[in-house]
């Protein structure tokens, strides 16, 4: 028997858990080297001494080997279904896609229906009337007949745009004959101290 340098690693074990092994292992003097088992020397007083796989009990030592791993045990049964997890938090918008293509043109929409009648003839006429300084005058221009008045107003002509202290006090629409004739009638009183030349005119034309 061989001579070990290191110290032995020795177990003091009750005797009651020394028969417990005994009774679940194989005891032999001798040891095979298998290293899948773990090798020990049983002492007369129950204590055990753990030894290499290769090494030997002395004869008043009983061997003792037993299993490293124990065998596999039964499948646990299936844990409970754990808690539902938090809502994570939302995503970054994604980048824009690209533009489609252009669709096609439509069909041409249905004709509409024929507008309201519209305006012809249009015209301006007028008339021309002379008012001394401090005069007054209301008169008119006159549409030929047929035609309708849509405005008309009155002006100082021919002298430039100075302030002719004219005073409009009347301006509007009128007819005469009946209803034959549109016109535009003006009230103007003339408060300057020279004559003016002050036109009234009509915007005429018909009504298809």
């Amino acid at each position: 028997m061989r001579t070990l340098s290191r110290t032995p690693r020795i177990l003091m074990v009750p005797i009651i858990g020394a028969l417990v092994l005994a009774a679940s292992a194989t005891f032999v003097f001798a040891h095979g080297g298998n290293t899948g088992l773990i090798h020990a020397c049983v002492f007369g007083n129950g204590n055990i001494k753990i030894i290499d796989a290769a090494d030997t009990c002395p004869a008043n030592q009983t061997a003792l080997d037993w299993s490293i791993s124990g065998p596999a045990g039964a499948t646990g049964a299936t844990g409970a279904t754990g808690a539902t997890g938090a809502t994570g938090a939302t995503g970054a918008t994604g980048a824009t896609g690209a533009t489609g293509p252009t669709g096609a043109t439509g069909a041409t929409g249905p004709t509409g229906p024929t507008g309201p009648a519209g305006v012809s003839g249009y015209e301006v006429v007028f008339q021309d009337f002379v008012v001394p300084a401090g005069g007054f005058l209301r008169n008119t221009a006159t549409c030929p007949a047929g035609k309708k008045v849509f405005g008309g107003g009155a002006a100082v002509i021919g002298e430039g745009t100075q302030d002719f202290r004219t005073v409009v006090q009347e301006s509007g629409p009128g007819t005469i004959g009946g209803g034959q004739f549109d016109l535009w009638l003006v009230a103007i009183r003339h408060d300057d101290t020279t004559t003016h030349t002050i036109r009234i005119q009509a915007i005429c034309g018909f009504v298809n």
